[in-house]
């Protein structure tokens, strides 16, 4: 997969914003290939622009002054055809995010194996197995959606949303992985719940992490999440990052 390949559309978003969007990016070397091109264009039109906000399917440039959108355009085909973002280096950084598994925090995928729990503990211990990474955020303030999952363990959003789905909660929803923030309604399958916390307004930068980043996961007893909790509450974040190498 490559951008140019792809049929994109161009909305004027705004007088000072431009529209990009494209079919869903699922696949992790599509989203890094994505979070080059961003970061490709914040290089090159770094004073004509306040941000570039990226989806899964899409990318926003908000612009400092009002746009012509047919220039604009042209210039953007020019850089997808030349390819020369692919060259852009990016520097991401490995999260390794302690989750607890424990039945107590997972009643929506016992629900959705029908009680069986040898099914619960596999799909479980995949998604462990697993390295995602950090497409964007959405939804509300910190709310992280991971994109990595393999196709076989999409898991469609509930019928009926839970009205509460509690923080720190790792939920599924069809072929996306999310980490709920804060306490909210939620119709995603949960399937563990971290003592981490992800998003902190008293922080100069709330976010725990990086669009780009790689996110696994390490599974944790009651008792190890309820000793992280209490550090958490202390004003710790006992999250190890490394960074990573011979991504570009």
């Amino acid at each position: 997969m490559t951008l140019h390949n792809h049929k994109l559309t161009y909305k004027a978003f705004g007088d000072c914003s431009l529209l990009i969007e494209f079919p869903v990016l699922n696949q992790q070397k599509e989203l890094h290939e994505l979070i080059k091109f961003q970061s490709y264009l914040k290089q090159k039109l770094q004073h004509k622009i306040f941000d570039i906000v990226i989806s899964f399917n899409s990318l926003c440039i908000h612009f400092k002054k009002p746009i012509k959108l047919g220039k604009i355009q042209i210039k953007i085909e020019q850089i997808l055809s030349d390819r020369s973002y692919l060259n852009q280096l990016i520097y991401p950084k490995h999260w390794e995010i302690p989750i607890c598994l424990d039945p107590i925090f997972a009643q929506d995928l016992i629900e959705h194996f029908e009680g069986d729990l040898s099914k619960v503990m596999k799909y479980q211990k995949r998604i462990c197995d697993l390295e995602f990474t950090l497409g964007f955020y959405g939804f509300q303030p910190g709310f992280c959606y991971l994109a990595g999952l393999p196709e076989e363990m999409a898991i469609q959003r509930k019928k009926v949303p839970n009205r509460t789905t509690l923080k720190g909660s790792l939920a599924v929803g069809a072929q996306q992985l999310g980490i709920y923030p804060q306490d909210s309604p939620g119709g995603w399958c949960v399937i563990g719940k971290s003592p981490i916390r992800f998003f902190d307004v008293n922080k100069d930068n709330p976010l725990f992490a990086s669009i780009g980043d790689r996110i696994s996961f390490k599974p944790i007893t009651m008792d190890h999440y309820a000793k992280l909790k209490d550090l958490v509450e202390l004003g710790m974040m006992p999250l190890k990052n490394t960074n990573v190498y011979g991504n570009n």
